[in-house]
């Protein structure tokens, strides 16, 4: 099921700009201050309101599996959310590395953390950052 609460972040006037420029001046500022908000955009404040609505949802279901694709921004908040890392600093959230061939397998009783490199095949344990 699609669910528009795991759209990725809305980069508003920087959507499709080249990492250069004020563009990385705004990616450097969200990388210290998960509150600062791209012109006309989001904030990963705002992308934590919304995981945060999803996971409500989601876990007032019972299920036993669940597959959840989404892009960096909503991965990373997934993950941080789910793992219940200290947000107070921000590089709990944005240094988890979600490069796109990397799946991770979360087990949210034991918080046992898996990942696999698709392309390499490589796995490991934990949260690459």
């Amino acid at each position: 099921e699609k669910d528009k609460r795991l759209v990725e972040m809305e980069f508003g006037l920087m959507d499709g700009k080249s990492e250069e420029g004020e563009a990385k001046e705004h990616l450097d500022k969200r990388k210290k201050d998960l509150s600062h908000k791209f012109p006309e955009g989001e904030s990963y404040e705002d992308l934590i309101e919304r995981v945060d609505d999803f996971l409500k949802d989601l876990f007032s279901e019972d299920l036993e599996k669940v597959l959840v694709v989404g892009h960096g921004g909503i991965n990373r908040t997934l993950l941080s959310r789910l793992l219940k890392l200290d947000l107070s600093n921000p590089e709990n959230l944005t240094h988890i590395n979600v490069d796109n061939p990397i799946v991770y397998s979360l087990d949210t009783e034991t918080k046992e953390v898996n990942w696999k490199n698709t392309l390499t095949g490589e796995e490991g344990e934990g949260l690459l950052r």
